[in-house]
C-alpha cells in the first residue's frame, strides 16, 4: 500500500523499488514470482489516489492492477469512480475490497460491478444475501477472494459453508490468505483450515485453486497454464479418490 508509506513521508520510488528488488530476488533465489497490486486508502482523499496514480505510471511495468482497501465506512466505491476509470486507461486491472459484513456492503458491491466495472471484488462473501448481485457476479465472471481465517476473526466463522454454497452456484470462489502476517495464516494454512474445519473435499480444494489460476490471477495465459499444469500433475500424484476426504 503506497499511500501507507508516502503519508509518512517515505518517498514512493523508495517503496516500490525496495519491493521490486526483493520481488527479483526471490525470483532468483526461491523460484517465487509476483506481481504488485497498488492500494489506495478509501479512507484516504480520491486526489490522493489520483496523485498516487500518476506517481504509478513511471512504473507501470511492475505493477499489475490497482485495488480500494482500508476503512469502508463512509468510504464507498463511487468516491474513487474517476481515479479508477483512469486507471483503467491507463490498462491497470482493477479490484476493490468489500469485507464480510459492513456498512452498506451490497451497496458496495453493486458500485463495483455497475459503477467501477472491477475485474475481480476482494472477499464479498455478503453477495449471498442479494441473489440479484449473485447472479450478476456469475454472468459477469467475477472472481471473489475469500479469506476463510481472516474472516474466523471477523465472524468467528471461517464461512466455509458460504464458500460451499458460491462453489455450487457457479461463483468463481476461491481462497485468499489476506494479511499473513497478522492473521498467522498463508494460503495452505487458509485451505487446511477449510478440510479440517469445513470438511472440504479434494475435489472442492482443487476447485478452488483451479479457479485462482484459471479467473482470478492477473498473469499471462502461457504462466496460468504452467500452473495449471503442475496442478493437475499434483493431483494425478495423489492416491485417493476426487471425493475423499482430505
Amino acid at each position: 500500500m503506497a499511500l501507507a508509506h508516502t503519508s509518512r513521508g517515505i518517498d514512493f520510488d523508495t517503496v516500490i523499488s525496495g519491493i521490486y528488488r526483493a520481488q527479483c530476488e526471490a525470483k532468483k533465489k526461491f523460484g517465487l514470482e509476483s506481481r504488485l497490486i497498488m492500494c489506495f486508502l478509501r479512507d484516504l482523499s480520491a486526489e490522493s489516489a489520483a496523485e498516487h496514480l500518476q506517481m504509478s505510471l513511471h512504473y507501470r511495468d511492475w505493477i499489475a492492477g490497482v485495488r480500494l482497501d482500508s476503512d469502508e465506512q463512509g468510504n464507498p466505491p463511487s468516491k474513487f469512480a474517476k481515479v479508477f476509470s483512469d486507471a483503467r486507461k491507463q490498462g491497470y486491472q482493477l479490484t476493490m475490497h468489500c469485507d464480510v459484513n459492513q456498512e452498506n456492503t451490497l451497496i458496495h458491491i453493486r458500485e463495483c460491478l455497475d459503477l467501477i466495472g472491477v475485474d475481480r471484488i476482494d472477499h464479498g462473501l455478503n453477495a449471498l444475501e442479494d441473489e440479484q448481485l449473485c447472479a450478476d457476479i456469475l454472468h459477469r465472471g467475477i472472481g471473489l477472494t475469500i479469506c476463510p481465517v481472516s474472516n474466523r476473526f471477523v465472524v468467528q466463522s471461517l464461512t466455509s459453508e458460504e464458500i460451499r454454497v458460491m462453489l455450487d452456484k457457479g461463483i468463481k470462489v476461491t481462497v485468499n490468505s489476506d494479511d499473513p502476517a497478522y492473521f498467522r495464516a498463508y494460503i495452505n494454512e487458509n485451505l487446511m483450515a477449510l478440510v479440517e474445519e469445513g470438511d472440504f473435499t479434494q475435489k472442492e480444494i482443487v476447485q478452488l485453486v483451479t479457479s485462482a489460476f484459471e479467473e482470478i490471477a492477473w498473469l499471462p495465459d502461457d504462466i496460468k497454464a504452467g500452473y495449471l499444469q503442475r496442478l493437475d500433475q499434483y493431483v494425478a500424484g495423489s492416491v485417493m479418490d476426487e471425493d475423499e476426504r482430505l
